[in-house]
């Protein structure tokens, strides 16, 4: 720069302004192929699929099976570029102490043993937090710094993106265990 103060550091390739991620949340298998279409249409839009462990193959309710899609369905969409991210074990199942849940420590790193056990080649980096409508699972504060979640996922996970109307990160500012 020819003046102090003018120069900057560029955060992402090629000096772009900003980056994005696209996530699609609660595994919903049937709703793969339109995702894949969508990625197609904008070039290869590279997706994030953010899955809820416990049901995948049908083990918790079989006839969410279906919905939760097969190791096998979601190894073939990381083989096809896609990623994969962990959205918990239950997403809000049952999370009551009382009634026999673990808590959050669990829920984090059950998932991402699951997730790095059952698909070869993979190690899940990502929690996507689950929704806040349970105490447990929700916001304290008004904002996901202060989750009951986020000691267990520093412990096991490089990032978490939040959400829920907060404001898109600041590029200099990013708390990358609360993205947006």
């Amino acid at each position: 720069p020819t003046r102090p103060g003018d120069a900057s550091v560029c955060l992402w390739e090629d000096d772009k302004l900003a980056a994005m991620s696209l996530g699609m949340d609660d595994n919903n298998a049937g709703d793969l192929p339109y995702w894949k279409e969508l990625s197609k249409k904008y070039g290869g839009l590279n997706l994030a699929l953010n899955l809820i462990t416990s049901n995948i193959d049908g083990v918790v309710e079989k006839g969410r099976g279906a919905s939760a899609g097969s190791w096998q369905t979601w190894q073939q969409m990381l083989k096809e570029g896609y990623h994969i991210t962990s959205h918990s074990m239950t997403h809000n199942h049952d999370p009551v102490p009382s009634d026999g849940w673990p808590g959050p420590d669990w829920e984090a790193a059950e998932s991402k043993r699951l997730l790095d056990s059952h698909l070869p080649g993979h190690k899940t980096k990502v929690f996507v937090y689950p929704g806040s409508g349970v105490h447990v699972f929700g916001i304290l504060g008004g904002y996901y710094p202060n989750s009951t979640w986020r000691p267990s996922i520093v412990k096991y996970y490089a990032a978490a993106r939040g959400g829920g109307g907060q404001p898109i990160s600041e590029a200099n500012m990013i708390d990358y265990f609360n993205i947006h």
